[in-house]
This record gives structure tokens, C-alpha cells and sequence, in this order.
């Protein structure tokens, strides 16, 4: 068909929205501190503030190599080539966010509510959350599981 000025008529363009395609955040913790310090590494209690206040702030150059995607409902901590025992100098780790911790197998990592010889608990989940951790043994924790918690499952 012609346009009233005889052109050929040109197909209307329609913009569909897409679905969010946001990648998740994963962040590759590389030492077995349990420190904050800009000293290049991103420690697991790095990662956790990282995840808890969704953002990178107070990390370093080096800490913020080891996040890709964008932070959001569905983060993830991993420990690639990470084997041994973090012991946990700073206390538990509080996990104010859903999160996946994803080890390397219970024989290969531990996270340690004991250092020196006073013991903490390991981790303390926010109510409302969901933590799922896997593949990973939690040693010397001073603490109990609380009734809405499910033992292997958070």
C-alpha cells in the first residue's frame, strides 16, 4: 500500500520490554584470612559485608577483581582453589542477605568459630533469609541452631 503522498508505506518498529538479565553477584574468595584489609585478597568476611551491604565499598582493587555480575537477591561466595581452615579472629559472621556459599568439599574447606581458644559462632542469619551453604565444614562454633533454622539446609 501507498501513502496519501504515493511513498511506499514503511513497517511500523515496536520496542518490546525484555526480562531482567541481570547476573547475579559471584564473588571468588582467594585467601584464608579473616581480615579487611587492602591487601589485594578477598577474604570470606569481605565477601559477607560485600553481600550484606550490596556494594563494594571498603574494598580494594584487588578484593573487587574477584566479583562479577551485580549484586542482588541471588549472590553467591565461592573459594575456587581454596583449601584449609578459616578461622574466624573477628568474630561470627553475620549474613543480613540471601546468599549461596558454595565450597569445595567438607574435606577440603573449614570455617572455624574458634580462634585461639575462644569460640564464636560461625554464622548468625538474619531472620527472613535464606542462606544455603554447601560443600563446606563449620567447625568449633559456639552457638545453636535456632528453631526456624533447618540443619543443612541453612
Amino acid at each position: 500500500p501507498r501513502s496519501p503522498r504515493g511513498w511506499p508505506r514503511r513497517p511500523m518498529l515496536f520496542a518490546e520490554p525484555l526480562e531482567d538479565r541481570t547476573t547475579p553477584a559471584v564473588l571468588q574468595v582467594n585467601s584464608l584470612l579473616d581480615t579487611v584489609a587492602n591487601d589485594g585478597l578477598l577474604t570470606l568476611r569481605e565477601a559477607v559485608n560485600a553481600v550484606n551491604i550490596q556494594a563494594t565499598t571498603g574494598l580494594d582493587a584487588g578484593a573487587v577483581a574477584q566479583i562479577t555480575g551485580a549484586f542482588g537477591a541471588n549472590d553467591t561466595i565461592t573459594f575456587p582453589n581454596l583449601a584449609g581452615t578459616i578461622a574466624l579472629t573477628g568474630g561470627q559472621l553475620d549474613l543480613l542477605q540471601n546468599v549461596f556459599i558454595a565450597g569445595n568439599g567438607i574435606d577440603v574447606l573449614t570455617v572455624s568459630g574458634k580462634s585461639g581458644g575462644t569460640a564464636s559462632r560461625v554464622f548468625e542469619v538474619a531472620a527472613g533469609k535464606t542462606v544455603t551453604i554447601a560443600a563446606i565444614t563449620l567447625a568449633d562454633g559456639n552457638g545453636s541452631v535456632t528453631a526456624s533454622a533447618t540443619p543443612g539446609t541453612q
